[in-house]
């Protein structure tokens, strides 16, 4: 019992997991809609109907079995039954089953495998051969759950949902927390798009919206310097595809036809000619609090300035470009955003280091509240007027807390937790099984769709002239194959290798979006060692790939180029191997001192090992794009 507890503990992470189980019976799920979980519980039940199942729990009344755990409490493959049991009722009908759970669920009974002798048994139906045919239903289900898998969909809707929560706690801080616009008690909320209804109808972006009511209660606040940068902010269209998506985007374009470069370009003039206005002496039109226009506290208007201009490039990032990224996973399921991994993942650093920014010159603005106003006033030290009113500290205060100052759910760690997690399930790693699925779908397809079956089935009604799948860049299966591969003049033997065309043909996924122009990592060269065939590290440089070259650094080095390589032309073959960080290159050279025209070339063999296989992955499918 101690082993298989510590089994559970070490895939589940729960060791009272087979503590205080009940007998459940035998009932079937009827609504299951994962057929080899409901499949694996029937397997279990019929374990549990055999009579010679348990050799300690014989106990018959009316040819039925009691309570098996009234009978044997302690018996292990009793308790383990009953939970795998419970684990199966509760996930055989859920359809957002993750990857995660079944996989732990695999394992388990994988590693029980490892230990026959703990359930010695004479049965035909023995426990192990019950837990052996559980364990293959587990992998199947585990195979469909991955071909299914939408969690980078799911991730990139909940980064988009948690930076509208971000962004709009931001905005509300900033007109409520260092201010004097008490206009804004009459606002019955401080949210995006509660706020468009009191813009200005100048430059509206969306005049549908507009409330008279509450746009009359908002001319003078919209008048004022932290008015017209958070107003200005608010009339971006990326700030409108941001909180009302594509479905907005026609009628913003309709109201102010206005493209993203001329709104950025007003935006940064809009903050430097506010930023020499807070520098100066006279802060009358601010609309900050009488605290905030004091000359020493210049340091808090330059936090409220750095806020303003975070805000404005992640809602120009997110609204411009992740929502792109979303459709792309939401069209392809996690297979799209995988393929997109090269653009998406220096995307999200990018992301992420906005939001530390945000979140760092909020932190100095609230600094500076709390210090100046709510420390102050609770101290009983007068505050110099104009004052903000009691509504708008409470409004600030919940927004700030809301934004930065919850120390595990705020929106700004939650964000940058839905950011990690999605840049690791749109892993590369998992590109070849995904690919490998969907081209043997295709061939399959294919096959199918020119059979004389098929055409017999479906008559006239389907057109005989339709182009194969495959040939119009469908289904180009991850090719694995066997080479030889030789460096440094030594065999190193055969060796699995993911071949060009499965990394560079995209099913669905166009070559529109284009490559990226540079590409940089440090990397280890391998080399064989001198007495047999086995590789070492010979030693680390610096890779550069743009604008169709290759630029490999002296050793050691980050900026002394070595090598400078032509990929169209010099590059003869490459190849990454398979689950590896290794790329192997092939090029061609002049003898030293030789011309151009001579017509003589050597090769030169190059063994790279990356750092992470996302890079290695990059390099690949850039030097194909450049091969083809």
């Amino acid at each position: 019992m101690g082993i298989l507890q510590k089994l559970v503990a070490k895939h589940l992470g729960d060791t009272t997991a087979l503590e205080d189980l009940k007998w459940t019976g035998d009932e079937r799920v009827k609504d299951g809609i994962h057929g080899h979980l409901v499949a694996a519980l029937d397997t279990l039940i019929t374990y549990q109907r055999d009579p010679d199942a348990y050799c300690d729990s014989r106990l018959l009344v009316l040819g039925h079995r009691c309570g098996m755990l009234s009978t044997d409490n302690d018996d292990p493959r009793t308790r383990f039954v009953e939970f795998l049991k419970q684990w199966l009722r509760s996930n055989a009908a859920n359809p957002n089953i993750t990857e995660h759970a079944v996989r732990s669920m695999s394992s388990l009974c994988r590693d029980i495998l490892d230990h026959p002798t703990l359930f010695p048994s004479r049965n035909k139906q023995s426990f192990m051969k019950t837990v052996a045919e559980v364990y293959k239903h587990l992998e199947v289900q585990l195979r469909e759950v991955l071909e299914r898998d939408r969690t980078c969909a799911e991730l990139a809707q909940r980064v988009l949902c948690l930076s509208r929560n971000l962004v709009s706690d931001a905005i509300g801080y900033l007109l409520v927390g260092p201010t004097d616009l008490k206009k804004t008690d009459e606002l019955p909320s401080l949210e995006v798009v509660s706020l468009w209804s009191s813009l200005p109808s100048e430059s509206h972006p969306l005049p549908d919206r507009i409330d008279l009511n509450m746009q009359r209660a908002m001319e003078e606040v919209w008048g004022t310097d932290c008015g017209k940068l958070l107003s200005s902010l608010l009339r971006t269209h990326w700030c409108v595809c941001l909180f009302e998506g594509a479905g907005a985007q026609d009628e913003a374009a309709a109201a102010t036809p206005r493209d993203s470069d001329s709104s950025g370009l007003e935006m940064a003039s809009l903050i430097e000619a506010i930023r020499a206005k807070f520098n100066g002496t006279s802060q009358t039109t601010s609309g900050l609090c009488g605290t905030f226009r004091k000359p020493g506290l210049l340091e808090v208007r330059m936090d409220i300035l750095a806020v303003v201009e975070v805000l404005v490039e992640l809602t120009y990032l997110i609204g411009e470009a992740f929502v792109q990224f979303h459709r792309i996973s939401d069209g392809l399921g996690d297979y799209g955003m995988i393929r997109v991994a090269t653009w998406l993942h220096p995307f999200l650093e990018a992301l992420t280091e906005k939001v530390h920014r945000l979140n760092r010159h909020l932190e100095g603005v609230s600094k500076g509240v709390n210090q100046h106003l709510v420390v102050a006033r609770a101290q009983g030290y007068p505050i110099e007027k104009p004052r903000p009113t009691q509504r708008m500290g409470e409004r600030a205060s919940t927004a700030i807390h809301d934004a930065i100052g919850h120390p595990d759910g705020s929106h700004v760690t939650l964000l940058l937790k839905a950011l990690e997690d999605l840049r690791q399930r749109s892993s590369t790693d998992r590109l070849p099984k995904v690919v490998a699925s969907i081209g043997k779908a295709c061939t399959q397809l294919d096959a199918v769709l020119s059979s004389q079956r098929f055409q017999a089935c479906v008559g006239d009604a389907y057109p005989k002239n339709l182009p194969r799948i495959a040939d119009i860049g469908l289904g180009q299966p991850v090719q694995t194959e066997d080479v030889t591969v030789a460096l440094d003049g030594k065999n190193l033997g055969t060796m699995p290798t993911l071949r060009t065309a499965a990394m560079s043909d995209a099913p669905g996924v166009t070559t529109s979006l284009g490559p990226p122009t540079l590409l940089q990592a440090n990397v280890k060269r391998l080399t064989v060692v001198p007495c047999g065939a086995k590789l070492r590290v010979h030693d680390r440089r610096g890779l550069r790939l743009t604008d169709g070259k290759l630029d490999i650094f002296e050793k050691g080095s980050q900026s002394k180029v070595k090598t400078s390589i032509d990929v169209r032309l010099d590059v003869q073959e490459f190849f990454i191997f398979n689950n590896s960080k290794r790329l192997s290159l092939t090029m061609r050279r002049l003898p030293q001192g030789a011309d151009i025209d001579c017509g003589v070339w050597t090769t030169k063999n190059y063994l790279f090992e990356f750092f992470s296989t996302d890079e290695c992955i990059a390099f690949h499918t850039e030097i194909s794009r450049l091969c083809e």
